[in-house]
């Protein structure tokens, strides 16, 4: 058996593993003191050492070589950004380990805004508007009254309106940001979110 074959065989041989960048990005600060780690069949994976990164930046990559457990799926991703740890949440598809291929995981690890806010607009249509600071992908929440919050909207964008509304009646609003917006733009194939980004609760009453 030749060593080329027995490479293949075993995963000893980073010309056989699986690559895979998970590409961090922070709208809120640098990366400099981050780390990521993944987790495929139960086992904790590492990055590769001297990851690339330019001081300072919002954005951080880590390589990996996974030689083994190939036709798994990532289970988890999880990031350290300046000291706190999370897990992240797949966007639209799971990353599969995949022998002598490369992937690509764009990660926006951007903390939701707690400062957005509620205008009620008395136009023709009669409008609330929502402010949630920062562009990315959200899911926008709503709830009447007393009432729990269900997914009003999923949005592109920094602004949202929201038309149907009624007179005379109070609403509440949240948003999950799911998503850096460049992770579209750029094409990735791969990407993910903090689990449970909630922007603050904002209440308006309409007249």
């Amino acid at each position: 058996m030749s060593n080329d074959t027995l490479k293949r065989i075993m995963y000893i041989d980073e010309a056989f593993a699986w690559k895979i960048s998970v590409d961090l990005y922070n709208g809120n600060s640098n990366l400099d003191n981050s780390t990521v780690n993944i987790v495929i069949n139960g086992k904790t994976y590492s990055p590769k050492p001297n990851n690339y990164y330019w001081p300072g930046s919002n954005y951080r990559y880590f390589d990996f070589y996974v030689m083994d457990n190939n036709g798994m799926p990532v289970q988890q991703v999880n990031a350290t950004v300046n000291g706190q740890q999370f897990s992240l949440q797949f966007y639209r598809k799971t990353p599969v380990v995949r022998a002598k291929n490369y992937d690509y995981i764009s990660a926006d690890v951007t903390t939701a805004s707690q400062t957005i806010s509620a205008q009620y607009i008395a136009s023709n249509p009669k409008y609330i508007g929502l402010n949630l600071q920062s562009w990315g992908y959200y899911k926008i929440e709503r709830a009447i009254g007393a009432g729990s919050f269900s997914i009003r909207d999923s949005i592109q964008t920094s602004y949202y309106s929201d038309y149907n509304i009624s007179t005379g009646t109070t609403y509440k609003y949240r948003a999950l940001r799911i998503a850096n917006y460049y992770s579209d733009w750029y094409g990735y194939y791969y990407y993910a979110y903090r689990l449970n980004n909630y922007t603050n609760t904002v209440t308006i009453t309409t007249q």
